[in-house]
């Protein structure tokens, strides 16, 4: 229904009679409402030719461009050049827009961006259902998490706003900048085939897949990871593995069943590790081959300072360390208990504590010298492949 314009013209075009429409256009169907400056109305095909500001409007949506069609038999609005959409507080801008008035369904096409007071999306291609309140983005996705400073890519993004949850695909990672208390500036970077979340601002995100972690000094792996943001946490399950450098070659590396990394104010504090727990760290920068391995059923790593400051472990331990004496190899001691705790003092061990069923060992250095392969405890494995996806390190 054309409600007004300033001034129509009759004529034919392609032999189908036509109004051209100029000033103050206003159409109206149902509750669908199209203003513009000008207007071609084919009357046959029911089709309408918008030019000037463009405004479409549904309810308490508002659809704005500079150019647009809107066919009226199938209830479609196409929209071209700088398209602005408005519902709510959510704003989204893209190069060209189609709205399925019927189905409530949109479909946007060439830098799209949406923006609400918590979250930017980014894209080549996305689609909302309005009913459902579900969301596909398509192509260079983009996901920055204003409020938790976290940065979200991937190829493939799936919203569902009712569930409050979304999920990531296709080479998804996620980014976290934060300055530390000290004013340092710190990357978390989480890289993993999926990556879900299951609240709007993204309080906490499940990778799986994959995974890998790189944070603060830390390298991790492992198939299901959980970052809790609020909670300053991360949970490691299914073959994790870490590692964590102090220097080139003083990396202590941690493997077990299960993970749980506390950190306080973005530094690490503690680290639980439980079943099949195993660490290991090279025991001189000059002997490649020598490692201190420790295993047990539970481990506790306790860092002060940014460095290890005190492991504990618990239940079936035993600790192969190696000595040295003015800085010259001298054999190793291997020792079994129910508990063991290792203190550290300038970055090295200063002493180690077993308690319960202890039993010891001492191995001198003519027998394990070019052999030292023979006493590596039982699940002993050093992986020198440590590779954590950066797809992000270049972001700002």
């Amino acid at each position: 229904i054309l409600e007004h314009a300033d001034s129509l013209v009759g004529k034919e075009i392609d032999g189908e009679p036509v109004r051209l429409l100029y000033g103050n256009v206003r159409f109206r169907q149902g509750n669908v409402r199209v203003t513009c400056e000008e207007a071609i109305q084919y009357l046959r095909s029911n089709k309408l030719s918008l030019a000037g500001e463009v405004v479409v409007e549904d309810d308490t949506l508002r659809m704005v461009t500079h150019r647009g069609n809107y066919f009226g038999d199938s209830r479609i609005a196409e929209v071209f050049d700088e398209v602005r959409v408005e519902d709510g507080v959510s704003v989204l801008r893209a190069n060209y827009g189609k709205y399925f008035l019927d189905e409530k369904k949109f479909y946007f096409f060439g830098n799209v961006t949406v923006e609400d007071t918590a979250n930017i999306l980014n894209s080549d291609e996305l689609t909302f259902y309005r009913v459902e309140g579900k969301t596909f983005a398509d192509g260079n996705v983009v996901i920055k998490d204003l409020l938790n400073k976290i940065t979200v890519k991937g190829g493939h993004f799936e919203h569902d706003r009712n569930a409050r949850y979304g999920k990531m695909t296709i080479q998804s990672y996620a980014i976290h900048i934060d300055t530390t208390q000290s004013g340092k500036i710190d990357t978390l970077i989480i890289k993993s085939d999926v990556m879900e979340s299951y609240t709007d601002t993204i309080q906490h995100l499940i990778a799986s897949g994959a995974v890998s972690i790189e944070y603060n000094g830390f390298t991790a792996m492992a198939e299901t990871s959980v970052y809790y943001t609020k909670l300053d946490s991360i949970t490691l399950h299914h073959k994790p593995i870490l590692w964590y450098s102090e220097s080139a070659w003083e990396t202590t590396q941690v493997s077990g069943d299960v993970m749980f990394m506390k950190l306080i104010n973005r530094t690490p504090h503690v680290l639980y590790v439980s079943g099949n727990t195993f660490a290991c760290v090279r025991a001189d920068s000059t002997f490649n081959r020598r490692f201190h391995q420790l295993t047990g059923k539970e481990m506790k790593i306790w860092f002060a300072r940014n460095t290890i400051d005190r492991i504990e472990v618990d239940k079936t331990v035993t600790v192969l360390y190696y000595l040295f004496e003015d800085f010259s190899p001298n054999g190793l001691n291997q020792t079994t208990g129910d508990y063991v705790l290792i203190s550290f003092l300038n970055r090295q061990i200063n002493e180690i504590k077993v308690v319960g069923g202890v039993e010891g060992k001492y191995y001198p250095e003519n027998l394990i010298k070019g052999r030292e392969h023979e006493y590596d405890l039982p699940g002993f494995k050093w992986q020198t492949h440590r590779l954590c996806y950066k797809y992000g390190a270049n972001i700002r």
